[in-house]
């Protein structure tokens, strides 16, 4: 694949979710649409650069070895995931803070079996 095409491919915007960290402070992020696709930060700032870099290494690794590049889809979250926000920890909503100031707008709030967390959808 040319250097146009793989450039259009990092820079798909695919929906992460995003919790706070099972191994006490910080942050864990994931794309599911790219198995394995993870990152760990102690703060907003770096789980979120973590997880654009994680899938930009996944994205090119992917291309060198002839894997195919799922594209971007939404997992819907259903009305029993969806949780208020004010019910998230200060942690989280330091983390919606953050996102809010880098201008993504697209956040969810919600419950699954692991922990609460947010679901970040490309604009």
């Amino acid at each position: 694949m040319g250097n146009e095409n793989l450039e259009e491919l990092l820079e798909q915007k695919y929906s992460v979710v995003i919790i706070e960290s099972p191994y006490g402070k910080g942050y864990a992020a994931k794309i599911f649409a790219l198995a394995g696709c993870t990152s760990f930060g102690m703060t907003p700032e770096e789980v979120m650069t973590g997880i654009e870099e994680a899938k930009r290494e996944w994205i090119r690794s992917a291309e060198e070895d002839g894997f195919g590049i799922p594209k971007p889809a939404s997992k819907e979250i259903s009305e029993e995931e969806l949780i208020d926000p004010e019910g998230l920890s200060d942690a989280m909503k330091e983390m919606i803070g953050y996102l809010h100031d880098q201008e993504i707008t697209k956040i969810v709030p919600y419950r699954s079996e692991a922990a609460n967390g947010i679901r970040i959808y490309p604009d």
